[in-house]
């Protein structure tokens, strides 16, 4: 699936840029509270954009990406095939780390966060 990002414009009086990314590519989308501007990790590589972030969410879940909570109080969508791999530096919070050294923070169970890597079956035996 095509996901559409705009990004602000680098300087006042330039335009702003849609680029547009493979949800698979996604690693993840972050917003941090009370700021205009969220993040969205494609490849190795952080873009700040701006727009609709509950709509970016809705997008992203329909591509399959996991929607989980955050420490700040947000919700954040994560691709568990990006996942390198998670630890857990306190109590219901789990850091999970990307390629390139990229990183973020859920709160989270562990049942929650073993459970994005099980395979989940349609129909059982």
């Amino acid at each position: 699936m095509f996901i559409e990002l705009t990004q602000p414009p680098r300087e006042v009086g330039q335009p702003v840029q849609t680029i547009t990314a493979l949800s698979d590519h996604i690693m993840f989308a972050f917003k941090q509270p009370l700021q205009p501007v969220f993040q969205v990790a494609v490849g190795t590589a952080i873009l700040p954009c701006i727009g609709d972030y509950e709509s970016l969410l809705v997008k992203l879940k329909k591509a399959w990406l996991s929607i989980l909570d955050t420490p700040e109080g947000t919700q954040a969508a994560v691709n568990k095939d990006h996942i390198l791999f998670f630890v857990s530096p306190g109590l219901g919070t789990y850091s999970l780390m990307f390629n390139g050294q990229i990183g973020m923070s859920v709160k989270a169970t562990q049942t929650d966060i073993t459970g994005l890597f099980e395979k989940k079956s349609d129909w059982a035996i």
